[in-house]
């Protein structure tokens, strides 16, 4: 290890090659009772970055008194419309709303915003201390990208937050050096922070420096290459600075050893360094590392922009003993896992360059300080100090959305500039864009002063440069390629910068492991079970479960599951919420290698009625026989697999009879099947059945028949209790007898033959009280409660007994969903509170969904005038937009927009233009902090 020694040494060395082994396979299943077709598309070591679980610590910048300049800004940005959740510890939970494409910010109090959502006293202090201090940011239904910020006047550091599906058991920490002060009065440490997600999280450490006991700068706590432990639970962190120094050169935990029982997450950085000593500028250095496993053989580097003397600082830390070349040339040797070597670039400006090795290495790269290569006095570069560990070749992406941030200037400091560095092949520049300009193109990017192409010798690789004019830059930026790139920005102020990564990859590189998860589903009908396991010897175990889409269907992923813990089996389940509309779950599961399997799950109702509701003979006589006929439907989605045993009559001793019905033979969608029923009615009175279509899934009453064989008596209505939550008790009173014959007539029981899932009390309402008397022409209601008890259709008989004619039989029917069918508030609504859309959208919306959608009606839309019909809820005032787009994302007419709209249910009539030509549209409707697109076909 020679940590200073400068190093100007070039000698050759040949990149093999980069390349991603990436297959796919699509596998369709589903059982033969099970409604729920899936469908598994399997990607080996996919690319990957994003998350939606992440947590950071905050170690210390500058001083734990100096705070009067100090804030700490995390910016979130997503490529969907998401909710943002941020906590501290045991905290409350602060909510934002993130808009596609935008940034939203959590800042700790300053002069411009005194409201804290990030106390200064997150920071940590301490040395060696446990604190319940983790900062916690995670989206539910959405990837987002984070990155941290810690701002004092001229010393400023931040990080890109790797999401908890990168973290890793193993690590070794990158960081720089304590400053050196003779006099000991500066105190600013090398230092490093470890992050838990979980309980009992056993930590052992190897540090490469001694460590300070807290509160004591010159005292030993943790002697250097001694290994100790600490345990943290969830939430906690804890921060490890190195004792005072006493010589220069001393003092730093770069090459320390961390490893753990569970995955953790460890911030590296030093207080505020001259980079190196004696350049006499310091400024803070921060960078959330990535563990063993993600290291790779090979990097790309680009030199920071602006520096007029000499070059950067670099740092190879070793996982084995290895040689390390840079440009084909050998630089270091390293002699063992976490063996490091500082390489100067003190005389030349440094050129883009390949890193390379025989095995996986950790490259950091480092703004050096101001006055690093001058000849000192008032001459400086650009910047100051500051480190970034560099993302591997291997670990690139297509597209990324990354944050430059906003920095508020110190007294006397000028404007920040800002940087964007991009490395990509050469020959790819024509299918590149940033933010929206082709790389290739001879127009700058929006505020893009300079752009510099700098070629990497002996590849076909290169850096591209971009440099913003003064003071712009800030906000989010998207690189979209047909290739994987890598991205990272950073600015200069006055004697101050910041850099991080664009994009930090999550996968194991160059692991054995290229098998994607299996998925192997079962179930019945509405509901679906997904067994997932990883469980191989050779298998590197299950990272994450992720529900990346749904509608219609509830989801549940096993409690015991713990993102990125390795495990070899787990599981989730998906659930039908409307057996009557068509449903869809999309499920991204990925193990620690990065391979991933995506499971598509879809329904689409098996749908039938017929034509006519209500079947009336009419009044005939006893003996006589009389025909009608009628058809069934197919108004679903799917062909529907029609029997003869489907279709029954419910009662059948009533004097109908099912008489002809045809072949076995699946009814097309759209088309009708023709039956014929007879009637001869056994007694002068009237009689009533029900025809009924019954299947492995559910039963269905598709039609009311009634015939009458001469004198008239009494009707029953059925009853529908729609749909409700399982375990729930929905009461109505519209069992409604009349009378209609030219008596009175004494009704004394009622009988249920469900009684486990509706009932009847005789005593409660009193119009339940029996005996009652029904003068002729009047009616009577009876009340009925309905419970179900799981997902599905029920329904049963109530039979009713009149003294004078006997009993006739009424239909109970309900449904039980999950969540709750059926809201305990009224939703302003531009649609009928009793209808079904009604029912779902506000069930939804109750439990918890912020905005719910409704497939649009017709579509395909083939009528030249007609207009396409949009159902949505929404559960609080929001700005709701509904934007139709060509499938090349370019948005072509705006069907609704609104700043402010309030909590509902609304229907937007949306008329397409004839503008619109014949084919394929994207629709896209976003509000209350979520996004729901899909396709529009016109066809007219």
């Amino acid at each position: 290890m020679n940590t200073y020694t400068p190093f100007r040494a070039v000698a050759a060395f040949m990149l093999a090659a980069l390349c991603l082994v990436i297959f796919g396979a699509s596998t369709t299943f589903a059982q033969s009772n099970n409604r729920i077709v899936s469908t598994q598309n399997k990607e080996a070591h996919g690319e990957n970055h994003l998350g939606r679980d992440l947590w950071f610590a905050i170690p210390m910048n500058f001083s734990p008194t100096d705070r009067a300049t100090k804030y700490f800004n995390v910016y979130v940005n997503s490529s969907q419309n998401t909710t943002v959740h941020l906590q501290i510890g045991n905290g409350a939970i602060i909510q934002k709303t993130v808009t596609a494409g935008k940034v939203r910010t959590f800042t700790s109090p300053t002069p411009k915003n005194p409201s804290p959502e990030i106390p200064l006293g997150t920071e940590l202090y301490s040395s060696g201390v446990v604190e319940q201090k983790a900062v916690h940011v995670w989206s539910d239904d959405a990837d987002i990208a984070v990155y941290f910020l810690s701002r004092r006047d001229y010393t400023s550091g931040g990080t890109y937050v790797l999401p908890t599906i990168g973290w890793g058991n193993e690590y070794i920490v990158g960081s720089y050096e304590s400053i050196f002060d003779p006099t000991g009065q500066a105190d600013w440490p090398s230092e490093f922070a470890i992050v838990a997600n979980q309980d009992s999280t056993v930590v052992t450490i190897t540090p490469n420096w001694d460590i300070r006991k807290d509160g004591l700068r010159s005292t030993i706590e943790h002697a250097k290459k001694v290994p100790f432990n600490v345990i943290l639970n969830k939430g906690e962190c804890v921060q490890y600075q190195t004792v005072l120094p006493f010589y220069d050169g001393e003092c730093d935990l770069t090459g320390s050893i961390i490893t753990s029982n569970n995955p953790v997450g460890v911030m590296g950085a030093s207080v505020d360094p001259y980079l190196p000593f004696p350049d006499g500028y310091g400024d803070y250095c921060l960078s959330m590392l990535q563990p063993i496993r993600s290291w790779s053989n090979t990097y790309f580097t680009a030199p920071f922009a602006g520096r007029k003397f000499g070059g950067d600082v670099y740092c190879v830390i070793a996982s084995k003993k290895q040689y390390i070349y840079r440009n084909s040339v050998q630089v270091a040797v390293l002699n063992g896992k976490g063996d490091f070597y500082f390489i100067y670039d003190d005389n030349a400006a440094s050129p883009a360059s390949i890193w390379a090795s025989d095995a996986p290495f950790e490259l950091m790269q480092y703004i050096p300080s101001a006055t690093f290569g001058t000849t000192g006095g008032t001459i400086r570069n650009q910047g100051d100090a500051d480190m970034m560990n560099v993302n591997p070749a291997d670990q690139y992406a297509k597209n990324i959305l990354f944050q430059v941030p906003t920095i508020d200037l110190a007294s006397g400091q000028t404007d920040f500039t800002n940087y964007v560095n991009i490395i990509l092949p050469a020959n790819h520049e024509s299918k590149t864009t940033y933010d929206g300009v082709l790389l290739s193109s001879t127009a700058n990017p929006p505020n893009v002063s300079k752009v510099e192409h700098l070629p990497i010798i002996n590849t076909s690789w290169e850096a591209i440069r971009l440099t913003y004019t003064v003071g712009n830059g800030e906000g989010v930026h998207t690189v979209a390629s047909d290739t994987g790139v890598y991205v990272y920005c950073y600015g200069y102020g006055t004697d101050d910068s910041y850099s991080w990564n664009g994009n930090l990859g999550v996968n194991t590189v160059n692991s054995p492991d290229t098998i994607p998860p299996i998925a192997a589903t079962t179930g019945t009908c509405f509901s679906e079970h997904v067994n997932v396991t990883d469980s191989k010897a050779s298998d590197s175990k299950l990272s994450s479960i992720i529900i990346d889409t749904i509608y219609n269907m509830s989801s549940n992923i096993d409690p015991s599951f713990i993102p990125g813990s390795g495990v070899s089996n787990s599981f989730y389940n998906l659930h039908i919420l409307d057996s009557t509309l068509e449903a869809y779950a999309s499920v991204f599961i990925y193990d620690i290698a990065g391979n991933r399997t995506n499971v598509v799950s879809t329904y689409k109702p098996q749908l039938v009625k017929i034509s006519s509701s209500l079947i009336n003979f009419g009044t005939g006589s006893v003996g006589a026989t009389t025909s009608s006929y009628d058809t069934i439907c197919n108004n679903g989605s799917v062909p529907y697999p029609f029997k003869a045993t489907n279709l029954r009559l419910l009662i059948g001793n009533k004097g109908f009879v099912i008489d002809s019905i045809g072949a076995d033979k699946d009814i097309p969608v759209g088309e009708c099947r023709i039956f014929k029923i007879g009637f001869s009615p056994l007694n002068p009175t009237t009689a009533f059945d029900t025809v009924e279509i019954v299947d492995d899934c559910s039963t269905t009453f598709v039609a009311g028949i009634v015939g009458n064989g001469g004198l008239p008596d009494y009707t029953l209505s059925d009853e529908d209790f729609l749909c409700h939550q399982v375990d729930s008790v929905a009461k109505r009173s519209d069992v409604a007898i009349i009378n209609v014959s030219s008596n009175p007539l004494t009704f004394d029981s009622v009988y249920v033959d469900d009684k486990i899932h509706f009932g009847f009390d005789p005593t409660a309402p009193l119009t339940n009280t029996l005996p009652f008397i029904l003068p002729v022409s009047a009616q009577h209601h009876l009340e009925f409660s309905f419970k179900p008890d799981s997902v599905g259709n029920f329904q049963t008989l109530a039979h009713i007994h009149n003294v004078e004619l006997g009993w006739k039989t009424a239909i109970l029917k309900g449904c039980g969903q999950i969540p709750a069918a059926v809201s305990t508030n009224m939703y302003h609504s531009d649609i009928s509170t009793e209808s079904s859309e009604y029912l779902l959208i506000s069930s939804r919306l109750e439990s918890g969904n912020g905005l719910v959608l409704l497939p649009p009606t017709p579509n395909p839309a083939t009528s030249l005038n007609g207009s396409i019909q949009f159902i949505y809820g929404i559960g609080s005032d929001t700005p709701i937009d509904l934007t139709i787009y060509d499938i090349l994302g370019k948005p072509v007419a705006t069907a609704f927009h609104t700043s402010i709209q309030r909590a509902g249910i609304y229907q937007i009539d949306f008329r397409p233009a004839l503008s619109l030509s014949n084919g394929a549209y994207i629709y896209r409707l976003s509000g209350g902090g979520k996004v729901f697109s899909g396709k529009l076909v016109i066809s007219r």
